[in-house]
């Protein structure tokens, strides 16, 4: 059934760990518990309010979003499933004006008139 290498690790492991082997055993062979399952069920839902939002809402917003669900959860974890998933907002860039044409202030004159030839430096 089991090699003599797998006896001996797990030997070395369950005595690392100082529990018994029927407790590493038992232990191997529980499933996820009931918080695990549900973190993976709320990280669905994260993820879900996440693409709704087209990427830019953090988890403050997600948590409101999840309470309008009447989803049972804090704000601490939302934030923490939200880094495990790996799950970040992006931030909308402002909009900024760099020009204004239309504006009253005088406009220099064209003194050069693209004629960039001269006969000595600082002299046009």
């Amino acid at each position: 059934m089991f090699e003599h290498r797998e006896i001996f690790a797990v030997g070395l492991m369950s005595s690392t760990l100082e529990v018994s082997r029927a407790g590493f055993y038992a232990w191997l062979g529980r499933g996820d518990s009931k918080h695990t399952l549900e973190d993976l069920r709320l990280t669905v839902l994260i993820r879900e309010e996440h693409v709704k939002s087209r990427g830019t809402y953090g988890a403050p917003r997600i948590h409101a979003a999840l309470k309008r669900r009447d989803e049972v959860c804090g704000l601490h974890r939302v934030a923490r499933l939200m880094r495990e998933a790996r799950i970040r907002p992006r931030m909308r860039r402002k909009y900024v004006r760099t020009t204004d044409s239309k504006h009253s202030h005088a406009v220099a004159p064209n003194i050069l008139d693209q004629d960039f030839t001269t006969s000595a430096p600082n002299r046009v």
